[in-house]
């Protein structure tokens, strides 16, 4: 019983490709929505190789512009599960407090508050 559907098959300012389709009824009441993120692979892992460990983090952090921090952080994560590293929970306090702090830079940056 859908009235209206509001659909936009490329959303901007997302990592990949972003859609979204909205199902009205006749009475106003959303009926369906869907939000869709596609990612195609990018193969970055592909210059990884042959590089040391100790490089991983730095490299993947030029992967985006937008969420290095992330990354950063991934990267780490991988190379430590690979390596049978325990992190502390210290350590794991400091990696959130870096994610946060980035999101904090991003919202600053894109307001130009600074």
């Amino acid at each position: 019983m859908t009235e209206k559907t509001i659909k936009v098959d490329y959303i901007a300012r997302v990592e990949g490709q972003g859609a979204i389709s909205i199902d009205i009824t006749k009475y106003g009441k959303v009926e369906n929505l869907q939000f869709k993120i596609f990612e195609p692979p990018r193969f970055f892992e592909s210059f990884l190789v042959g590089r040391k460990y100790d490089e991983v983090m730095e490299l993947t952090s030029r992967i985006c512009g937008i969420c290095p921090v992330a990354h950063q952080i991934t990267a780490l994560r991988a190379v430590e599960n690979a390596m049978g590293i325990v992190i502390s929970n210290q350590t794991r306090d400091l990696r959130k407090l870096m994610a946060i702090s980035a999101r904090i830079f991003r919202v600053m940056f894109s307001a130009c508050i600074f």
